[in-house]
């Protein structure tokens, strides 16, 4: 479970890069722009797949779909959406394997003023069900960072992790806290300083 868990946090963590990323291209023109893309494919077999996509674009805000069906049976799709006047970004996946299996993915966040909170669930091949509650806020005067996340896995398991950070004048330190699903804690910090 704690090998589950931790895979669950690298693709948080992988979404939330590419959700900032996404932010950060967000075009500045007021004019809006779409654009889309479908292809199509026939192997030696005679079998189908084929992948479309659209995108829509103005300022300030996003969205993107994407879809694709491969040729032995195995489909998948993805949505998003950024809307920086309101603060908010979601995005949607699933696929369908070759077997019938599937898998999917949501997650929904707001930000705003220094803050932004996100919540994300992934329900996986055999149903279960893993979840994650992130929060965080960024002082730029102070230099102080906070973080809360609690995930909870298939079995209901929970762990959550507090996190603090401060820079400044030269130095940099960080300290966190992990509580296991039975109340068990570690607790971990850092520093750094830098002389001229």
């Amino acid at each position: 479970m704690q090998s589950s868990s931790q895979s669950y946090r690298r693709r948080s963590l992988a979404s939330a890069t590419v959700l900032t990323l996404l932010c950060l291209s967000l075009p500045l023109q007021a004019d809006a722009r779409s654009r889309s893309r479908s292809v199509e494919r026939t192997n030696a077999q005679g079998q189908q797949a084929s992948r479309e996509m659209a995108v829509e674009a103005e300022a300030g805000s996003r969205s993107a779909s994407r879809s694709r069906n491969g040729a032995y049976g195995g489909s998948s799709s993805t949505s998003s959406e950024v809307d920086l006047a309101t603060g908010s970004a979601s995005r949607e996946s699933s696929s369908v394997g070759p077997l019938g299996r599937s898998r999917s993915r949501s997650s929904a966040t707001s930000f705003g003023d220094g803050s932004y909170t996100r919540s994300s669930s992934a329900t996986g091949t055999n149903g279960g069900t893993a979840s994650r509650e992130v929060s965080g806020s960024y002082d730029p005067e102070t230099g102080t960072a906070t973080r809360t996340s609690t995930a909870t896995g298939p079995n209901g398991q929970s762990y959550s992790t507090t996190t603090s950070s401060s820079h400044g004048n030269g130095s940099y330190e960080r300290s966190s806290t992990t509580t296991g699903p039975d109340g068990g804690s570690v607790e971990t910090s850092a520093s750094v300083s830098v002389q001229p």
